[in-house]
């Protein structure tokens, strides 16, 4: 459910349990890793930017969100090992 603001041009959708289903549901079907670029395109003409925030697991959310991609924000803690391991 599309949530308007009170700041102009920026709408929130948030996440639902139906969520935490969605590597079962998808499983192995096809054109799993495009569900959530398919469910943006019809709205990419109202919207400049789309932020989706993943959980750092490579399930099929976060492939879902790298598929429906342009740009690639990676928070990592400024130390060395993180820094490291990145």
């Amino acid at each position: 459910m599309l949530c308007r603001t009170g700041i102009d041009n920026i709408d929130l959708l948030p996440a639902s349990t139906s969520l935490v289903s969605l590597d079962r549901q998808a499983g192995m079907s096809k054109g799993m890793g495009l569900i959530i670029k398919d469910a943006l395109q019809p709205n990419s003409k109202h919207y400049d930017y789309v932020l989706i925030d993943c959980p750092p697991t490579l399930g099929i959310s976060m492939i879902n969100a790298l598929a429906a991609c342009e740009k690639l924000i990676i928070p990592v803690q400024t130390e060395l090992k993180a820094l490291s391991g990145f």
